[in-house]
């Protein structure tokens, strides 16, 4: 109720456009300190960026990143939340929460926010992977094969959902589709450089 009230708020408030784009530039200065490892200025530049236009969807996400990337999960969670009550068809906001909320072990919840970028965009591959790694901690491996081969058929150079897919069978005892997923991977790595960690229990999350 309270983030319903505060968005009828900020669409009664006239924001000129001045306010606008140095909104947008306090962004960008965000996602340049983020880059940086400066998490705090980070953090600062945008509470800025939103103090000047609290319409500005792309600061609550960001700044949700940054707080991600602190492991403050809770305060990513509800500046996730706060872009898409903005902006509900913000794929990657759900996309983002449903990892935060994978990582406190809210599985459930993160599979739907996961279900709902899918039904946004379609063909967004990080959704069906981190989907899947969400139904493999809920030890539900064919439903993660599902998904793992869904982000292949969007990505096929997708080495870790390869990995993560070789893990799912070798969990449902298919050794020979395991070993053949775990040497694809392998294959995309020697041919395309890309780098993965070789640990046959890891299970990766990517922040898109």
């Amino acid at each position: 109720m309270l983030l319903i009230a505060s968005g009828l708020a900020f669409a009664a408030k006239k924001i000129s456009e001045v306010d606008i784009e140095a909104s947008h530039k306090w962004l960008e200065k965000g996602k340049s300190l983020f880059y940086s490892g400066k998490h705090q200025d980070a953090i600062k530049a945008y509470d800025k960026a939103i103090e000047l236009n609290p319409m500005l969807d792309k600061a609550y996400n960001n700044r949700g990143n940054v707080f991600f990337d602190k492991q403050e999960y809770d305060k990513a969670i509800d500046d996730y939340t706060k872009a898409i009550k903005l902006n509900p068809r913000y794929y990657k906001a759900y996309t983002n929460r449903g990892i935060a909320y994978r990582l406190t072990e809210k599985y459930d919840r993160a599979i739907r926010d996961y279900t709902r970028t899918i039904k946004l965009a379609p063909r967004y591959y990080p959704a069906y992977y981190n989907r899947g790694i969400a139904y493999h901690y809920k030890k539900q491996y064919r439903k993660a094969i599902d998904d793992y081969t869904r982000a292949i058929k969007l990505n096929p150079r997708f080495d870790k959902a390869y990995y993560n897919r070789g893990i799912a069978y070798r969990l449902i005892h298919q050794s020979r589709k395991a070993d053949e997923n775990f040497k694809k991977a392998n294959d995309i790595i020697k041919k395309y450089g890309t780098k993965a960690l070789w640990d046959t229990e890891a299970v990766w999350d990517t922040l898109q």
